[in-house]
């Protein structure tokens, strides 16, 4: 019984472990300090690396709150989300991947489970 409600919450699971990566790295590796640095002698241009560290962890999290809300109900927006959320943690910078691949993990396992157990209560006669 309590097997079946954490396997069925799995996919929220994720989601907030997702979160949790998130925050921890919000508030603290994911900064450095400018102390001593002339903003003047950057390299012109976009510093990619640094935007994508910025923007990518909410797109995870997005990513993984929508799959945890498409789970069992839709099946191809389950997919697509979870589809983002691997993207954005494999082609993220160096420090991110090993912050999200719990959640990653985690998610796709609740997934899978939604998966098996829509088709199971669809093969399940009444």
């Amino acid at each position: 019984m309590l097997r079946d409600r954490v396997l069925d919450r799995l996919t929220w699971v994720g989601a907030l472990v997702t979160l949790a990566g998130a925050v921890v790295l919000m508030f603290g590796p994911l900064w450095t300090t400018a102390v001593g640095e002339n903003p003047l002698e950057r390299e012109p241009g976009l510093d990619l690396d640094a935007v994508l560290r910025l923007a990518l962890p909410t797109v995870v999290v997005l990513a993984g709150f929508a799959v945890a809300l498409c789970a069992g109900r839709s099946r191809a927006g389950g997919l697509f989300a979870l589809l983002v959320m691997g993207y954005a943690v494999l082609a993220a910078p160096a420090p991110l991947p090993a912050w999200f691949l719990p959640g990653l993990v985690l998610t796709a396992a609740g997934y899978a489970v939604s998966l098996r157990r829509s088709r199971s209560a669809v093969h399940t006669p009444a």
